[in-house]
């Protein structure tokens, strides 16, 4: 049996999608497209931690996997954008502390997406002078599902396009 090497068809991160909803509380589908307010997002699984004690002879040892608290991290840069009411700075700002539901495609043109819940915190405010200023927010993700967006509207293929 020959063994055959799988074409290798990556691009690069460009013409986001980042969508999320206007109102956390907002029925599915009333969301806003915040893809020009990210300058990077990643979402990474997070690892159990291993403990373990150690007492006074060799085979006095336990160890354990303890869960992580959540699964996953969300970390997100957004541009610094505070005199603008609609920026995602200052949605986020708004909201921190609120379960949102975020619509994240690495190529707009592309079929793979991730639907994500996260909490939002709060982006930090400040930076150097005379630079345009983001903050990078690492947030809770407290679950993800990858999705096929074969239509293209950057929805899960199962839902309305936004």
């Amino acid at each position: 049996m020959a063994n055959t090497v799988a074409p290798l068809q990556m691009k690069a991160q460009k013409n986001l999608i980042v969508r999320i909803p206007v109102d956390p509380a907002a029925p599915a589908g009333d969301t806003k497209d915040y893809q020009k307010h990210v300058s990077s997002m990643s979402i990474t699984d997070n690892d159990p931690t291993t403990i373990s004690w150690k007492g006074g002879t060799d085979d006095a040892r336990v160890t354990d996997n303890v869960p992580p608290d959540v699964p996953a991290q969300c970390v997100m840069n957004v541009a610094q954008d505070t005199d603008n009411p609609d920026s995602l700075w200052r949605f986020m700002r708004a909201h921190k502390g609120e379960q949102v539901t975020v619509i994240y495609k690495p190529n707009a043109a592309g079929t793979f997406g991730t639907k994500a819940t996260i909490i939002l915190k709060a982006p930090a405010l400040g930076g150097p002078t005379n630079q345009y200023n983001e903050a990078t927010v690492t947030m809770d993700c407290l679950e993800y599902e990858d999705f096929d967006d074969a239509d293209g509207d950057g929805n899960p293929d199962d839902e309305p396009e936004a």
